[in-house]
């Protein structure tokens, strides 16, 4: 929780970043198809968290997250597999997500994000099949996350994660995190469409072996 705290506001002043370097790019119907279920994700979590004690040992709760990042990971490889499958002309379309996928999809994120603020595998995963301009695919990323992770912070103060302490050790990150915004903006006008999915499918890949690291390790220095 006091790690999760931590990041918050750092993640809000990235996303800030983010948005003032892409003012325009953005796209409104990928953002509202995810919105819902991404809302009753982060209700239905914050429900959850309410119940659990924090002072009772947090082994439990890692052991969950655990799980839930390995259940992530999962998921991240099946779909890099398929995007890499030889595909016919057909699967050149760009991928319009109907709610009945949409609102399943945005709840699982809504969960993901209040445990461990780690929705931007799924979020990645539902953005990319739409074929979406590379400025246009972070600047929607970008307002997505500004949206809900602020959102997010009435129901972290509710549940008691928000603390003095917690936005202290942070304030040091939400100096730098921006900076690498705008590194990240440079490097955008800079980079073909093609290598930019290509650099996406490269850092999912990164993020699945790092997901199923940190479920080793969780696990198995429980059992040890």
């Amino acid at each position: 929780p006091f790690v999760v705290a931590l990041w918050l506001p750092v993640l809000i002043a990235c996303d800030m970043a983010t948005i003032r370097q892409y003012p325009k790019e953005w796209s409104p119907r990928a953002f509202t198809r995810l919105a819902p279920g991404m809302l009753m994700g982060i209700i239905a979590t914050t429900c959850l968290l309410s119940t659990i004690d924090l002072k009772a040992p947090p082994s439990h709760l890692k052991m969950q997250e655990a799980w839930l990042k390995l259940f992530i990971a999962l998921i991240a490889t099946v779909f890099v597999v398929m995007q890499l499958l030889p595909k016919k002309a057909a699967g050149d379309v760009a991928w319009d997500p109907p709610w009945i996928a949409s609102i399943p999809i945005g709840f699982i994120a809504g969960v993901t994000t209040m445990v461990a603020h780690a929705a931007g595998t799924i979020i990645t995963m539902f953005f990319l099949p739409m074929k979406l301009d590379k400025r246009v695919f972070v600047g929607t990323t970008g307002r997505f996350f500004f949206v809900f992770n602020t959102l997010k912070l009435p129901f972290y103060l509710f549940i008691g994660w928000i603390t003095w302490e917690t936005t202290r050790y942070g304030i040091w990150l939400m100096i730098l995190g921006p900076l690498g915004v705008l590194f990240g903006s440079w490097m955008n006008k800079r980079v073909s469409a093609v290598l930019f999915v290509r650099l996406i499918y490269i850092f999912l890949i990164f993020a699945v072996g790092k997901l199923v690291w940190d479920w080793y390790g969780t696990v198995f220095a429980a059992s040890a």
